[in-house]
């Protein structure tokens, strides 16, 4: 007797792999006694664990090649008649591809059957092959995007300290050459220029009126004109 009454646990509570068939794969719940003074609660204990052991069934299971009407007659046929229609549609569209699930989500099909049928053209139209196809491209191309981006900003930062590099190595002759050749001109004479005139042409001609002098210049205060 012991050795019988633990076949029948184990047969109670197990869940069959997804690999298996149909027939072996019914899930059968251990039902407990009945409560006659609490029969509301049993009853909501009895369905609570055949929703829990059905889950646990079939959230096991994958789309895998086939067509979305075909993975949920596959698991009609592993739950049983004693699911619902809004258990096995909740655990079928969690199964699907997210493309197939955003479809379904606002769609509301008079029957399970014309659900299954428009997500088997969603799955024509777009197979999870495709998707992963696509979402790789995609994320190859965002890859090499942001690197040329990058490339091209570091670039940019190189030619802006060549600019302020070169900017400030020109900056000082641009601005102080000129200007000593202007004081050279304005300034100073030549030596050829001084020993025939060893008074500069200001002096030369206002004497002590003169207000700018050119230097080199021998004129002084005291001279009286045409003498040194």
């Amino acid at each position: 007797m012991p050795r019988t009454q633990n076949n029948e646990d184990a047969g109670s509570d197990s869940i069959a792999s997804p690999g298996t068939s149909n027939e072996v794969c019914r899930l059968t719940t251990k039902i407990p006694p009945f409560w006659p003074e609490e029969p509301i609660i049993w009853f909501a204990q009895v369905e609570d664990s055949k929703e829990r052991k059905l889950k646990q069934l079939l959230m096991h299971e994958e789309l895998g090649d086939r067509k979305p009407s075909q993975f949920l007659r596959h698991l009609q046929g592993l739950a049983g008649p004693d699911i619902s229609n809004d258990l096995l549609i909740t655990i079928w569209t969690s199964r699907l591809p997210q493309n197939i699930q955003t479809v379904i989500a606002g769609q509301t099909a008079p029957t399970l059957e014309l659900l299954a049928d428009l997500a088997d053209r969603v799955h024509e139209i777009a197979p999870p092959s495709l998707q992963v196809a696509c979402t790789s491209t995609v994320s190859a191309h965002a890859s090499t995007l942001e690197n040329l981006t990058s490339e091209i900003a570091e670039l940019r930062r190189q030619m802006r300290q060549l600019t302020t590099h070169s900017y400030r190595q020109l900056r000082p002759k641009s601005r102080g050459h000129p200007q000593g050749r202007s004081r050279s001109k304005s300034c100073t004479r030549s030596d050829s220029s001084y020993r025939k005139y060893p008074t500069c042409w200001y002096h030369s001609r206002y004497a002590n009126k003169a207000n700018k002098c050119v230097k080199p210049c021998d004129f002084k205060a005291e001279n009286t004109p045409g003498s040194r």
